[in-house]
C-alpha cells in the first residue's frame, strides 16, 4: 500500500506451494477492495497450509498503524467436526 509494506500471513513448514495438500498462493488471497470506503484496497485472505478447513481474515486499510504491525478487522474459521484432521 503505497510504500507501506506488511506480511499478511506466515505459512509452516515450506510456505506456499501448491503441491501435498497445501493451497497454492491463488487460493490465499480471496478478495481485494475497498470495503472501508477510504479510497484504499482492503483484503480477505484465507492464510493456511492444508485445503480441509476454511480460516478467513479481513484486513482494512483504516486499521494500518505506520510502525505497526496490521491487524485483522475479522476472522472467520470453520472445521468440519466429521473431518478428524489427520
Amino acid at each position: 500500500m503505497g510504500e507501506t509494506e506488511r506480511t499478511l500471513a506466515a505459512l509452516w513448514p515450506d510456505g506456499i506451494v501448491g503441491e501435498d495438500g497445501m493451497l497454492g498462493v491463488d487460493d490465499v488471497l480471496i478478495w481485494v477492495g475497498d470495503l472501508d470506503g477510504d479510497g484504499k484496497p482492503d483484503f480477505v485472505i484465507r492464510p493456511q497450509a492444508r485445503p480441509d478447513y476454511l480460516d478467513l481474515t479481513l484486513f482494512l486499510s483504516t486499521r494500518l498503524e505506520v510502525g505497526k504491525p496490521w491487524h485483522p478487522a475479522a476472522r472467520f474459521y470453520y472445521w468440519d467436526p466429521r473431518n478428524a484432521g489427520c
